[in-house]
């Protein structure tokens, strides 16, 4: 709205302005709109007369001009009348004649007659006409001007004036000690992080094609958690509420990420938790600040949504948005002061009412109406089923700051809930909570690592431990079990693999004597480093000559040989001895001479002559009488013995594809070593067997077909024809019945007015 003075003058009509003309004693000649706009615009917003007009200003004016300036300077007109007569600061509201025409009552008009009157269009009229208050948007659209009298659907103050009014101070309501309390739990939230964390990095979790953990692991999952959910009924992991938000907040931290089907390990896993508590719950709070990930709409209960939610319900920024008001807003409020949740709701009512959805006016050549905002999916791309935009503020938007509350806050330590003595729920900001509400990191429980080694190899680590050892338990150790007291297993496997990651043997054993209550047994302390010992003996020497022959005799023929003996070194196996890289050319050439040729090799991809041939049958021969080692690795992963040879079998090939070795990749090995001229038939049997298939089911049942895709949603939202439907993944019209369902599924859509034919519907 225009805040340039002659323009938002020209908005009104010419009785307005002639009032506003009077007021100000403003005397052309002239009662024309056009000859008193240039002589008022001047000193609209004129400083001296602003601030006079302010000190003027009674009770209920004043209030109701620091209403909006709360609202940011602009409001609905019908929104602050219905919260000013809630309150009884303005009169009731009149019966008003409704419009055949326009489909609106017809408006009431103000007056300046009576100073002390408390309707609300006199009010806004005496803003009005003290240049304070403005309004726009008229109800009879056919009008092309707004009037002081008759308020538009909107009222704002122009910032010229709102930069002139006092800050306002909004009174915060208290609340008393309340009944029941339930303090915040942070620590529950750190150390179900890592137990999804950890249980990602122990075991393989699979997702859906929709990006949900698959039921069977996702009910391991949320056994394994320290907040527990009920599980029973659940056939989905968006259908609870604290595994859900524990992921998206490790996902946004890149804790965890997902690829390839299956959710892994992120980059940061290992860094963050070792970080300490407080510097994970900041950053934990971040995370949900600002993440798309968890979806508070879809929180709310009994609330049916509809459109382009998504497998997750990713949230859409204006979600996001609205989520960063309220947080703003708690933020605002004195700590450790116990608040009723109802007044955070008012505050933001009035401060942001639009808060989620933009209420908006659809204008037609004759008249205009107000667009039920939560029936539109222009702006979130979903459609909520609630009944008018009057009542949907407080099923939609005011839910969503009870979740945002009760349910993120409370988990990231931020507010302590109550129940007073009538149920209301109220709550208080934490110390903890103000610091991590101004940006700042709140202080770090120091947790003394209560954990016991044992001398039969077992571990046991009791709370209060952190999760910085528990997470360096998982790396060193088996887990045995998971629960209060976590137990783990020392084992030869474990240790090789903490190696691995890049922990010798004594960081291992310090890790231990620094943690463990008792210290480390002497036989556990032995043991170790003989595992140590026995793994760091393995020696990886690369480029190392190795000479092999057909068979023992022939080796031992090499070795007798006087000249050739003393150029060989260590003799590693029945038909192979290593070959000091020194003597190398010096081997190839006596061998030569003996009229012994040998056959070169460098490496697995040398040279580009066929090295085998195989046949449609599958059987591999060789084209050297000793094949390489590299050829030998390259074929086993697909091939079995068989008759003394080599063949490639169906059963090899499903052994190749579990491994993860795809027809492509086999074919292209083929191809490599038979110079380019693998066999037809070869190929054709690879590619019909190296392919895991997995397993099936074919079932019995009807297919169901529907014209629209929102139909089926709707079948499948209901609580009668639900269990009746299996839909089918990425066929949104089509779903399956099982035969004994048939019969009850068409009576209930013959109830419901639908025509079922025998054929597809095209």
């Amino acid at each position: 709205m225009s805040t340039d003075a002659e323009q938002l003058l020209r908005t009104y009509d010419g009785t307005s302005i002639q009032q506003l003309a009077k007021q100000r004693g403003v005397k052309i000649g002239s009662t024309a709109k056009e000859k008193l706009i240039p002589a008022i615009a001047p000193t609209l917003f004129s400083e001296f007369l602003i601030k006079t007009a302010l000190d003027g200003l009674s009770e209920v004016e004043r209030l109701v001009l620091d209403r909006v300036a709360l609202a940011g300077g602009s409001v609905r007109t019908e929104e602050l009348r219905q919260q000013l007569q809630a309150e009884g600061l303005v009169d009731p509201q009149m019966n008003r004649r409704m419009s055949s025409f326009s489909g609106y009552r017809s408006q009431e008009t103000g007056t300046l007659h009576n100073r002390q009157s408390s309707k609300f269009e006199d009010i806004v009229l005496r803003l009005g006409i003290l240049n304070l208050l403005f309004t726009a948007e008229p109800y009879d659209t056919y009008k092309t001007t707004v009037s002081f009298a008759s308020p538009g659907r909107r009222l704002f103050i122009p910032e010229p004036v709102l930069k002139l009014l006092p800050p306002v101070e909004l009174h915060v309501v208290t609340a008393p000690e309340p009944a029941s309390v339930t303090p915040a739990d942070a620590p529950v939230l750190l150390r179900d992080v890592y137990n999804v964390v950890s249980f990602v990095g122990r075991e393989t979790t699979a997702l859906t094609v929709k990006g949900l953990i698959v039921k069977r692991t996702l009910l391991r999952i949320a056994e394994s958690l320290q907040r527990k959910e009920d599980t029973k009924a659940v056939r989905a992991e968006d259908e609870l509420a604290w595994l859900p938000l524990v992921r998206a907040l490790a996902e946004e931290r890149d804790l965890l990420v997902t690829t390839s089907g299956a959710l892994l390990h992120g980059s940061q896993a290992a860094d963050f938790l070792r970080l300490p508590g407080g510097e994970r719950l900041r950053r934990l709070f971040d995370a949900y600040r600002t993440t798309r990930r968890w979806n508070e709409l879809y929180r709310i209960p009994g609330l049916r949504i509809t459109g382009k939610g998504g497998s997750l319900h990713m949230a859409h920024p204006r979600v996001v948005a609205a989520r960063e008001r309220i947080i703003n807003e708690v933020a605002e409020l004195p700590p450790e002061t116990w608040i009723p949740l109802s007044h955070l709701i008012d505050r933001l009512r009035q401060r942001a009412y639009e808060l989620l959805l933009p209420r908006e006016t659809v204008r037609s050549y004759y008249y205009g109406y107000d667009l039920n905002p939560y029936h539109q999916d222009v702006h979130l791309g979903v459609k909520f089923d609630v009944d008018d935009e009057e009542s949907g503020w407080n099923i939609v938007e005011a839910w969503m700051i009870r979740i945002v509350v009760t349910e993120a806050l409370h988990a990231l330590g931020i507010v302590d809930l109550g129940t007073s003595a009538d149920d209301a729920i109220v709550f208080q900001v934490t110390s903890n909570g103000a610091l991590l509400l101004q940006g700042e990191t709140p202080p770090s429980t120091e947790q003394s690592a209560e954990v016991i080694v044992q001398p039969n190899f077992q571990v046991f680590a009791f709370a209060p431990t952190g999760e910085d050892v528990l997470f360096t338990l998982d790396q060193i150790a088996e887990r045995v079990r998971t629960g209060l007291a976590m137990e783990y297993e020392l084992t030869r496997d474990s240790v090789y693999r903490a190696q691995r990651a890049g922990l010798d043997t004594a960081a291992i054993i310090g890790f231990l004597e620094r943690v463990s209550k008792v210290g480390v047994p002497q036989n556990v302390r032995r043991t170790l480093e003989e595992w140590g010992e026995l793994l760091e003996r393995i020696t990886v020497r690369p480029r190392v000559a190795l000479l092999q022959a057909a068979d023992c005799a022939a080796l031992d023929e090499l070795c007798a040989d006087p000249e050739v003996g003393p150029l060989l070194g260590r003799r590693v196996t029945a038909t192979t001895v290593l070959v000091p890289s020194a003597n190398l050319r010096v081997l190839s050439a006596s061998l030569v001479a003996r009229e012994v040729l040998p056959a070169l090799t460098e490496g697995p991809d040398t040279g580009h002559a066929a090295r085998i041939d195989v046949d449609g049958d599958g059987r591999v021969s060789f084209h050297e009488p000793l094949p390489s080692i590299f050829v030998l690795h390259a074929i086993q992963p697909f091939v079995e013995t068989h008759d003394g040879g080599f063949q490639i079998t169906p059963t090899s090939l499903r052994s190749a594809a579990k491994a993860d070795l795809d027809a492509d990749a086999i074919v292209a090995v083929l191809k490599h070593l038979s110079g380019g001229h693998a066999t037809e038939d070869a190929e054709a049997l690879v590619r019909r067997w190296a392919k895991d298939w997995g397993n099936g089911a074919l079932v019995e049942g009807t297919l169901f077909q529907v014209e629209r895709a929102e139909t089926l949603s709707d079948l499948l939202a209901d609580p009668e024809t639900r269990p009746l439907l299996e839909p089918l993944p990425g066929a949104p019209t089509f779903a399956l019945v099982r035969k004994s369902n048939v019969k009850e599924l068409r009576t209930l859509l013959e109830a419901r007015g639908m025509t079922l034919g025998n054929g597809l519907i095209r």
